[in-house]
């Protein structure tokens, strides 16, 4: 077992408790702070991402269109094992649902980002 089922079952669930608000065609942006133990996610190694994600997990890459149970979400941010002490190492992202409209201030989410950025911190 890996961290991508536990991750994709919790995405599901907020995807489907949330569809029921009227969005009014809005944005619709999911934060997911990933603490599972078996979870992987780094550089070269994105599968678990792919697997939680992506309607295709079997391609390359960090882009595609989302599974049937996140069709209607534009991204997802996620948050890899954000915790207290882990602020100077914890990667956050963006990985938007193919050609999903996100909002311009996010774009630099895009690409691999560390908390400690985000909050301001030196990485002394």
């Amino acid at each position: 077992m890996d961290g991508s089922r536990p991750l994709a079952k919790a995405l599901a669930r907020k995807a489907k408790d949330w569809s029921k608000k009227d969005f009014k065609q809005e944005v619709f942006l999911i934060a997911v702070n990933v603490c599972h133990p078996e979870f992987v996610w780094h550089k070269d190694n994105t599968i678990h991402v792919r697997r939680a994600l992506f309607a295709n997990p079997g391609e390359e890459g960090q882009h595609g269109d989302f599974c049937e149970a996140l069709s209607y979400v534009n991204g997802v941010i996620m948050f890899d094992n954000a915790v207290l002490g882990n602020e100077m190492i914890s990667r956050v992202r963006l990985f938007k649902n193919g050609n999903a409209t996100i909002p311009e201030c996010l774009s630099f989410l895009l690409q691999d980002q560390r908390l400690r950025d985000l909050l301001g911190l030196s990485a002394q």
